[in-house]
């Protein structure tokens, strides 16, 4: 379908904001830019029974507890998104609140090293150590060790699919999920799927800037790099279960689908839906965007299934 008419405004709105940009904005401008996107688009932030912010073997980690939560109940691990350069804590705390709220889990929020200041393997190193403390330690926060998730958006769920595929690889904590919203699956970045070519401008996350994170995240590492993009994962078998969501009009659809439909060819069980109508980005604009709003209500649904 084509695009509805909340996106559109949206990326009418997102237009405005960033006519002022130079040409080659610095990645402190982009900073910015997001957070009067969050400031503009993002829905209102639930009430919880505690958040803290906690540093944990030298990563920054913001913990959300819903009200009700059991002594002992699951844990959301997630990246968020931006490109590995512009999101944060609170670009994505109204996301991570609803997740906490509606799923029922403990949700413990990633402050992870950005690019172009800490290109890769950085922020791969920061999840993977934020999810070894909150194993080793769950007892002291109401954690079960055997219902950890690692989740994210775009950037974000790039990085926790690769956390995923680490963990599955070596010994130590086993996963018991991976949430994934329009995952960037592929950091090589050719026009080379058909809505590569059709979202490539115009639609929020363009190619053009999908070139420019990845030359900041990457930088001198070779972009097909399993740990920079888990699509080449030669045998995407033996992962936890899977709810992975994409955007009808966003670039990273097709690699977002082809890589759930890998993992569930190779035995994974996938839950995948793509949203009509929407674009890139929309879990973080969830006051205006009802696409966005059912993606994280249904991503909650299915994190409600660990709390059995």
């Amino acid at each position: 379908m084509s695009l509805d008419s909340q996106a559109l405004r949206v990326l009418e709105c997102m237009a405005r904001m960033s006519a002022h940009l130079p040409s080659q904005p610095t990645a402190a401008q982009l900073r910015l830019l997001q957070h009067e996107r969050t400031r503009a688009f993002a829905g209102s932030p639930r009430e919880m029974a505690g958040i803290e912010d906690l540093t944990l073997d030298g990563v920054g980690i913001r913990l959300y507890v819903p009200h009700g939560a059991a002594d002992v109940s699951p844990l959301l691990i997630y990246c968020h998104g931006g490109g590995f350069v512009t999101g944060d804590l609170d670009t994505h705390d109204v996301a991570c609140r609803h997740l906490a709220d509606e799923g029922h889990v403990r949700v413990a929020a990633v402050d992870y090293r950005r690019a172009p200041e800490h290109p890769f393997p950085a922020a791969l190193e920061d999840g993977l150590s934020a999810l070894r403390a909150l194993h080793r330690d769950a007892a002291a926060y109401g954690v079960d060790p055997a219902r950890i998730i690692v989740g994210g958006d775009s950037a974000g769920g790039s990085l926790a699919a690769v956390m995923a595929q680490q963990l599955r690889d070596r010994p130590g904590p086993q996963l018991a999920g991976q949430l994934l919203f329009y995952p960037c699956t592929r950091g090589d970045v050719a026009a080379d799927s058909p809505s590569r070519r059709q979202h490539a401008e115009g639609h929020g996350l363009t190619l053009a800037g999908m070139r420019w994170y990845m030359a900041a995240y990457a930088a001198d590492h070779d972009p097909r790099d399993v740990r920079i993009s888990p699509f080449y994962d030669a045998d995407p078998g033996g992962l936890p279960p899977t709810f992975l969501a994409t955007a009808e009009h966003d670039l990273l659809r097709d690699e977002g689908e082809v890589f759930g439909w890998r993992l569930s060819r190779h035995g994974v069980l996938v839950t995948q839906r793509c949203y009509p109508g929407t674009i890139h980005a929309c879990i973080c604009m969830d006051g205006v965007l009802e696409r966005g709003r059912q993606m994280l209500d249904d991503a909650a649904c299915w994190l409600r299934t660990f709390t059995h």
